[in-house]
């Protein structure tokens, strides 16, 4: 689907509308699930990141710990996923972006490593940066003590192994097979590019709570979830494929102290400078779009929809399950009516 070829054809309304109540429920749905699931397989849900107050004698029983949550967190969600891909018959590999083929093959290093110096350069000196202003000037509250227990861990090798479960290992596997796989390739099919991306990177930025609050790491690295996930998205679309994002995930988040940020920082720099023709290029792109002409009036009042239900899911969690379980209740709905009356297009 190219540029704004589904905001100027003839995809319906409702068909928009329920391919976003789709993904929606899919996302929220699956956290009950997903406690259901643990429960069956005599797992405690419970996050081990929240209650660290100092860097543990051993970080593998966190590792494990972590590794359940995940596995159990996107089990419910893949399920209900799985059950809307089966019945379009959907569920392949190449729908789902697990193929190394690339649409863009001849610009597609090109625009990795400008994307990857780009979403570098926002990502590390801003997080770091404000952490450090916010702690030495006071200028927010310090946040929750293991955001710096995490940032300020010796690099051990059991640590390496944690992070690998936690951070750039198992972790961008898991949210980039849902998130770009299932929820933009579902989005992609009717909606423009741009509200694709956009709808995707507010669900993806939103559902990472732990993240959440007036402190300065949080507000900064809220702004870079968000870049991150269009930068990851449109690699996504460019691509076909979930191989880019997945490496370029697991890049930003592999564990850095001070100096290799530093060092990090300086290498995104020469590389930007090394290839700012295909930078330049991507920074366009990402700006055309998020632009509100190819965002288009639904693709804006989508956007505002699914902010609003994920802040009400987070504020009031059992009114939010309820609207999810409309949602879900309207997808279906919709996508029995179709079957029953098929048109042109499939979706």
């Amino acid at each position: 689907m190219n540029g704004n070829e589904s905001e100027r054809g003839n995809v319906p309304k409702a068909r928009r509308w329920a391919a976003v109540a789709e993904v929606t429920a899919v996302t929220a749905l699956g956290l009950p699930l997903a406690v259901l699931v643990a429960g069956l397989l005599g797992w405690r849900p419970d996050n081990p990141i929240a209650t660290l107050q100092s860097v543990p004698q051993s970080w593998l029983p966190a590792a494990w710990a972590v590794a359940k949550l995940l596995l159990a967190q996107y089990a419910g969600q893949f399920a209900l996923a799985a059950a809307f891909l089966l019945a379009r018959r959907e569920f392949t590999r190449r729908r789902l972006g697990l193929t190394l083929h690339a649409r863009d093959a001849a610009q597609g290093p090109l625009v990795l490593v400008g994307m990857a110096a780009l979403a570098a350069l926002v990502m590390f000196p801003l997080v770091r940066g404000l952490l450090q202003a916010g702690i030495t000037w006071e200028l927010l509250p310090p946040g929750p003590p293991w955001r710096a227990v995490l940032l300020d861990a010796p690099l051990s090798w059991d640590f390496w192994v944690f992070m690998a479960v936690f951070s750039f290992g198992l972790l961008p596997v898991l949210e980039e097979l849902f998130f770009r796989g299932y929820v933009q390739g579902r989005l992609q099919q009717v909606l423009s590019p741009g509200a694709a991306v956009a709808v995707t990177s507010t669900l993806f930025t939103l559902l990472h709570g732990q993240y959440h609050g007036v402190d300065a790491f949080s507000i900064a690295t809220i702004a870079s979830l968000f870049i991150l996930s269009v930068v990851l998205g449109v690699l996504y679309q460019r691509s076909g494929s979930l191989l880019p994002p997945i490496l370029l995930h697991a890049l930003i988040n592999l564990p850095m102290n001070a100096t290799a940020v530093v060092a990090v920082a300086f290498a995104c720099v020469v590389g930007a400078i090394a290839f700012r023709r295909p930078l330049t290029a991507a920074m366009r792109d990402l700006a055309a779009r998020l632009s509100p002409r190819c965002l288009g009036l639904h693709g804006g009042a989508m956007l505002a929809a699914v902010a609003g239900f994920v802040l009400l899911l987070r504020a009031q969690p059992s009114a939010g399950f309820a609207v999810a379980a409309g949602l879900l209740l309207y997808a279906i709905g919709y996508g029995l009516l179709r079957r029953a009356a098929p048109t042109n297009q499939t979706g």
